[in-house]
């Protein structure tokens, strides 16, 4: 399998893995994107396996945003890729609840019989993706008070090269920060006086665990955004 890993959807998340990549050059990293560059062929959801991919791999990551189609093409990718050839798949925190189109693909997989690890990112938060942005030509904020679950796209990426250099497969992860304010609390400093905090729809209790990730040794780099970002 070499020391190749490869990546469907090596978009913005794909961008971190590959510059996290580079700090320790562990890897080699390909992956797809709509149009080709040094580092990916072109390929869009839907259409036949692109040529020139192998059957096996040191790990498959599977970046793709939920859409039509998603689990004909992993029944495809099962079909093609060699069955010791581990798999990641990125999911999210919201199919422990509410996605349960992302929940329903988790358990297609789980039924392949791989080597498999679902990694579960809250929402991604860097940089690029300023949570300040969020709510440009919004005037308000529902669900308030519910703490929020979000996590550094770079510890994602790090995440994902823990796991596979440490093989741990057979297991969903869940990568969140340790802090949790309410949104309120978080996206208050960027909204300005006149913007709407409406409570209606409010969950307090949603904090997602994320001991599971560290009982393996991995350590956030960015494990209080809400100071990260107030720096």
């Amino acid at each position: 399998m070499g020391n190749e890993i490869f990546v469907f959807g090596l978009g913005h998340l794909g961008s971190f893995l590959l510059k996290e990549n580079q700090n320790y050059a562990m890897y080699t990293i390909l992956g797809t994107k709509t149009k080709s560059d040094e580092h990916a062929i072109p390929y869009r959801l839907g259409e036949s396996l692109p040529p020139g991919i192998k059957a096996k791999y040191k790990a498959v990551v599977f970046s793709f945003p939920p859409k039509d189609g998603y689990e004909n093409f992993l029944i495809e990718c099962d079909k093609f890729f060699d069955i010791e050839t581990p798999w990641i798949f990125i999911s999210s925190t919201s199919a422990e609840d509410y996605n349960f189109f992302l929940a329903s693909l988790e358990k297609k997989l789980k039924k392949f019989g791989r080597k498999l690890a679902i990694v579960r990112p809250g929402g991604l938060v860097d940089e690029i993706r300023h949570p300040k942005g969020f709510f440009k030509n919004k005037d308000e904020l529902t669900g308030c008070e519910t703490p929020i679950n979000l996590v550094h796209t770079r510890d994602v990426a790090r995440a994902i090269l823990h796991i596979i250099d440490k093989g741990l497969y057979g297991e969903s992860y869940n990568l969140v920060s340790d802090d949790h304010p309410t949104k309120k609390e978080f996206y208050g400093i960027w909204l300005g006086e006149n913007f709407r905090m409406n409570p209606e729809g409010s969950n307090p209790e949603r904090i997602i665990d994320n001991s599971k990730i560290k009982s393996t040794g991995f350590q956030f780099k960015y494990p209080q955004i809400e100071a990260f970002f107030r720096s």
